[in-house]
């Protein structure tokens, strides 16, 4: 299980950064915002997900194949919801730990960082 969760943290972070880049955004087009955030979002579904998954299986297991005894069954049973909220929790207190940076070094204004 420890092969699934380093495979899908880093899929999990992109999909998070721009769901929330897509939500976050000003534009006035909100439809196409809409389509591109359930078109990210349903591309992190156990249905596409899955076959991805069994691909870097293999490719992560023939780097280890000298050390591996048996193959492993990595596969997602359902969407996985809670370490979506906890990446989106990681997201946003890591980019307000940088605003809080650059605070601290210059003095900035709320309409610069919206």
């Amino acid at each position: 299980m420890a092969i699934l969760s380093v495979l899908i943290e880093p899929l999990l972070m992109a999909v998070v950064a721009l769901a929330i880049a897509l939500v976050t955004a000003t534009q006035e087009s909100l439809i196409l915002q809409f389509l591109c955030l359930v078109i990210i979002l349903s591309g992190f579904h156990p249905i596409i997900l899955n076959p991805v998954i069994k691909l870097l299986e293999k490719l992560k297991l023939k780097t280890i194949k000298p050390y591996s005894s048996r193959p492993l069954e990595l596969k997602l049973k359902g969407y996985p919801i809670k370490p979506f909220f906890g990446e989106i929790c990681f997201v946003i207190i890591r980019g307000s730990g940088f605003l809080l940076t650059i605070l601290a070094l210059n003095s900035i204004e709320l309409n610069q960082v919206l």
